[in-house]
């Protein structure tokens, strides 16, 4: 989990990186959406700088 470096806050994201794209669109799938510590999960695919351009 992400945090705000001066106050020490999380910032509302993790970036978790998979072995394989079947794994990343597993991982998409079944977690959008799910409820975790009250809130619903947004899964997404990170952009990269090759996706941006």
């Amino acid at each position: 989990m992400s945090t705000n470096n001066k106050t020490g806050e999380k910032r509302g994201f993790a970036v978790v990186e998979m072995e394989t794209d079947t794994a990343e669109v597993a991982a998409i799938n079944g977690l959008t959406g799910t409820e975790w510590m009250g809130y619903s999960l947004k899964v997404s695919r990170a952009k990269t700088v090759m996706d941006a351009a």
